[in-house]
């Protein structure tokens, strides 16, 4: 299970998320498609690695993310969703078709007003004792 790593993100969001701050502040999912490099580490302190993402967006909660790493595509789903309790942003929750890969992912906004896309990554049924971390930025 991720419960420690999911708690531990929704800790950051509530750090991150101006007071008042309400979730439809945050920009629409059409704002994060693109093209993106990645770099990450695999869970439990695993290999760290680097490759490039593209997003589609399929509606205002939804995106659809190809992930290339080594020469292999993986494609997974997100939803946007409002993390219990309210008022704390919201967060991407990603899953691989094949079901094997699973993230939950903060989206920002950089000072250059650039998308970007923080995760927290594991294999699904997995306990890791560390999550995976990815982040993703945009290709220029």
């Amino acid at each position: 299970m991720l419960r420690t790593p999911l708690l531990s993100l929704y800790i950051m969001l509530a750090l991150m998320q101006p007071a008042g701050a309400e979730a439809n502040d945050a920009p629409p999912a059409a704002f994060f498609a693109g093209d993106y490099v990645l770099v990450g580490r695999l869970q439990d302190g695993g290999d760290a690695y680097a490759g490039s993402a593209g997003i589609v967006a399929a509606d205002d909660d939804m995106l659809t993310i190809e992930r290339t790493v080594d020469g292999e595509t993986v494609r997974e789903t997100g939803r946007f969703v409002t993390p219990r309790p309210p008022g704390e942003g919201r967060v991407l929750h990603l899953s691989s078709a094949d079901g094997a890969l699973v993230g939950s992912c903060l989206r920002t906004v950089d000072l250059d007003n650039d998308p970007r896309l923080t995760c927290l990554r594991a294999v699904a049924g997995t306990d890791p004792a560390e999550p995976g971390y990815e982040a993703l930025f945009p290709a220029r």
